[in-house]
């Protein structure tokens, strides 16, 4: 569960792969009119949204404020534009620097109960040839 920097949200959603296929199938079609200037632009920073890796790449899926439900997909990169993270654990928050490749650096906040450190161990697997497994 991504959260603004500083913020401290106590709700973390648990979304079930049927919700993430039936939101990757409706797909989105906004149009950004003026486009970023480094891949951190893109790297939507807001509250009730989530980070997902797939086999294929990386989303984040914005979320109904009051329903939890996955309302769009609000970003996505390929696994080549993302090659690193920095993660530094806290008692209750931990923060996560998402790298991409032009050098560009976005952060955000998760709960321990989102558990970001099984989606970073995800990515090495994943990065390394190997299948990525929950831990």
């Amino acid at each position: 569960v991504v959260n603004p920097v500083g913020f401290f949200g106590g709700d973390a959603a648990t979304v079930g792969a049927k919700e993430v296929l039936r939101v990757l199938r409706r797909g989105d079609t906004s149009a950004d009119p003026d486009p970023p200037a480094t891949l951190a632009e893109t790297f939507p920073v807001v509250r009730n949204s989530i980070l997902v890796l797939t086999d294929r790449r990386w989303l984040t899926l914005g979320l109904g404020a009051l329903s939890g439900r996955i309302r769009r997909i609000t970003g996505e990169w390929a696994h080549e534009d993302i090659p690193a993270f920095e993660y530094r654990s806290g008692s209750l928050v931990n923060r996560v620097t998402v790298v991409f490749v032009d050098g560009s650096r976005s952060s955000f906040d998760a709960v321990n109960g989102a558990h970001p450190d099984r989606l970073i161990a995800a990515a090495v697997d994943l990065y390394q040839g190997g299948d990525p497994q929950p831990r």
